[in-house]
């Protein structure tokens, strides 16, 4: 079902603090919300009808401060963010790491 008001939209972007599978856009974890394997990028195309991409917080704010914040122009950063808990980003040689299972900078 569609959501009113977004028709000129063509894209959707979520984030969360925990662990997020960036590829199937799966929060496997997201203890400050209680959620366990919550499908949330299924869920939000099937309400808003649209391509929906989902991402870790703390990478969403790197790779926003990298293209077009502080770090723009650079190669290489490391965004530590401490909030409910503590996380990372790591922009190296222009890409910013996902690692494996989506936890590139996070504590464990």
């Amino acid at each position: 079902m569609p959501v009113t008001g977004v028709a000129s939209c063509r894209c959707g972007g979520s984030w969360g603090a925990g662990r997020v599978d960036p590829e199937t856009g799966v929060v496997w974890s997201a203890p400050s919300l209680d959620w366990r394997e919550a499908p949330l990028r299924e869920c939000l195309e099937d309400v808003l009808d649209l391509p929906v991409t989902v991402a870790n917080d703390v990478r969403a704010i790197t790779h926003g401060g990298w293209a077009y914040g502080a770090g723009r122009g650079t190669d290489n950063l490391v965004v530590v963010s401490v909030g409910t808990g503590i996380g990372g980003g790591i922009v190296n040689d222009g890409h910013v790491l996902e690692g494996g299972q989506g936890l590139a900078g996070e504590r464990r």
